[in-house]
């Protein structure tokens, strides 16, 4: 479980996250343009890439400093690498999409990121944090989903359904019980 104040940085950026895949979502529908979508992942990327390096050095100097017990402070750590992955994939598609590059090429970056998502699983699972297992394996799919859109080998109004919907069973609500002081299972 991570600690209170820690808890903040990873609800934030699920809701960053949140708003990149709905964002994402309705591209895939037709109903947002390329240029403001990858505008949209660029500053999601970004803002939490700054959050990560954010709760990985709060983690690091509260372990350092006697504050954090060692798997509170491994848990803040591998969230905040959670956490820039997936800027690691904004980065890849937001400029593409901006400046109306070649799609393929920056998604095929996420063929070689999900399967890294779920390499997370087990280590939330060691630490009884059963949402992030569950939701880390849920992200890879969808990031999956995209890659095929863009490969032509999936209609985008599924994807973009899957997007939406894992925007808020993923994002928004679990950055709501966050902030709102609750746990997640």
């Amino acid at each position: 479980m991570l600690p209170p104040v820690s808890s903040m940085i990873p609800a934030i950026a699920l809701w960053v996250y949140g708003v990149v895949f709905m964002v994402n979502g309705f591209f895939s529908l037709g109903k947002a343009d390329p240029k403001g979508t990858g505008v949209v992942s660029m500053a999601g990327g970004a803002i939490n890439t700054v959050f990560a390096f954010i709760l990985a050095g709060a983690c690091l100097i509260g372990f350092y400093m006697g504050a954090l017990a060692e798997p509170v402070a491994m848990v803040g750590l591998v969230t905040a690498l959670l956490i820039f992955h997936f800027g690691i994939l904004c980065w890849s598609v937001g400029p593409a999409l901006t400046w109306g590059l070649d799609l393929k090429a920056a998604v095929t970056s996420l063929f070689f990121i999900a399967p890294f998502l779920v390499v997370y699983c087990p280590f939330f699972i060691s630490h009884g944090m059963y949402w992030f297992a569950v939701n880390v394996c849920a992200w890879a799919v969808v990031v999956s989903l995209f890659g095929l859109v863009v490969h032509g080998k999936l209609n985008p109004k599924i994807a973009g359904w899957v997007w939406i919907i894992e925007s808020v069973g993923t994002c928004f609500v679990p950055a709501t019980i966050l902030f709102l002081g609750g746990t997640l299972p």
